[in-house]
């Protein structure tokens, strides 16, 4: 007897629910930490399928930026999660570099990285990170500019941050 094998689209939508689930109960002021966990397995579980696919890997990514964005909240170091995240985009963008949602996401991490960095008195890094937001928000519009709704004005807001930091 043969028995089904659970295709990894399924695998990858639970973990991308469970990342975002995970969001909205932090919000809530729920533990949320175990979920994580659960959607980071989803992802290992059909990763060796998923290698050459841009979304897996922008999916996989929204498990470690909303741990980060969890950690923060509770003024944990969220720079290790934020790192993963950036990674497994970046990973994705080298699949597909017209991956408008890779280059939103992206801008969204290394923004939230920035104002953690800036109120943690790294001004170096809050700049970098600000500038390299800006840039990755300019890249998503230039591919879809109807993520202005989503990005509102955060590239100029991070470019004018960046300025603010430099030190000349």
């Amino acid at each position: 007897m043969r028995t089904a094998q659970e295709p990894s689209n399924e695998r990858r939508w639970r973990g991308r629910l469970r990342a975002q689930h995970a969001a909205a109960l932090l919000r809530a002021g729920r533990d949320v930490f175990p979920l994580f966990d659960q959607a980071e397995a989803d992802f290992v579980a059909v990763q060796a399928r998923s290698e050459r696919d841009s979304w897996f890997w922008t999916w996989r990514s929204t498990v470690f930026s909303e741990r980060a964005l969890a950690r923060m909240a509770r003024s944990e170091n969220p720079l290790p999660d934020f790192q993963k995240a950036e990674d497994m985009i970046s990973r994705a963008l080298e699949i597909d570099r017209t991956l408008m949602e890779g280059w939103k996401h992206r801008g969204f991490v290394r923004w939230h990285r920035a104002g953690y960095k800036l109120a943690a008195q790294d001004r170096t890094g809050a700049r970098e990170d600000y500038l390299a937001a800006a840039a990755d928000f300019l890249e998503a519009l230039s591919i879809n500019p109807t993520l202005k709704y989503q990005i509102g004005d955060r590239a100029e807001v991070a470019r004018r941050k960046a300025a603010e930091l430099d030190p000349k």
